[in-house]
């Protein structure tokens, strides 16, 4: 079945039309995706032809909004996977009745965007847009120079974001770091508040919380034992 472009009108959205049919029907599509197309008023244009356009306008539409996502901080693949899927499965449940959309089954409609969600991730890597080793360099000297923590909570941090183990090994053993005196500065900054007690209930406390950000017994307790001979 062939549908007939009958009228091309501008969204709110910007850069985003509305091509519509002579069978009452419409298909959002991006600017982009629109010009680099051979519709015009009066062009007719099959099922096969609509559900190219939908994968591209897919791939325009994760583009921009992954994009769009990064501009805030560098991100994992991990991260900017799960975000696409999200989006992903909103717009591939769009299809209103008037919709073009709608003439395609839902299940071939959401496996196109399951699809497309891929081609975008893989594109963005080629682009260098996202790259899980950059991405782990960034989020230990962030870490490092803003909230110093262990390496072992930095390990555990960047395995929930998706790095790859093999990635964090190499990069981890290299860190300039030195777990004693970041242990020994979050230990100073702890027993300086003015409401602590030198209590061996507080101390104990203060030992459950070093350890509870990944330092070892060992570390705690040579930045405890040092600390007290300097009193």
């Amino acid at each position: 079945m062939e549908y007939e472009v009958v009228r091309v009108k501008p969204q709110k959205q910007k850069e985003r039309l509305n091509i519509y049919f002579s069978s009452g029907q419409y298909l959002g599509l991006s600017a982009f995706v629109f010009g680099q197309s051979s519709l015009a008023i009066g062009s007719k244009i099959d099922t096969k032809e609509i559900f190219k356009l939908i994968q591209k306008d897919f791939f325009e539409r994760g583009k921009s909004k992954s994009l769009n996502f990064l501009s805030y901080r560098p991100r994992s693949s991990s991260e900017v996977k799960e975000r696409l899927s999200k989006y992903f499965f909103k717009i591939s449940g769009e299809s209103k009745s008037d919709s073009i959309l709608s003439i395609f089954p839902k299940e071939k409609i959401k496996t196109c965007a399951e699809i497309v969600c891929d081609q975008t991730l893989d594109w963005l890597k080629e682009k260098n847009f996202v790259n899980d080793y950059e991405f782990a360099n960034w989020w230990i000297n962030l870490r490092i120079s803003g909230k110093p923590t262990s390496k072992k909570m930095i390990y555990y941090e960047l395995r929930k974001k998706g790095i790859d183990k093999s990635i964090l090994d190499e990069i981890i053993k290299d860190i300039d770091f030195n777990e004693v005196e970041v242990a020994r500065k979050l230990y100073l900054k702890r027993i300086s508040r003015p409401s602590y007690e030198p209590t061996i209930k507080n101390k104990q406390k203060i030992i459950r919380w070093l350890a509870g950000k990944g330092f070892s017994y060992d570390v705690i307790k040579r930045v405890i034992d040092e600390e007290d001979k300097v009193k």
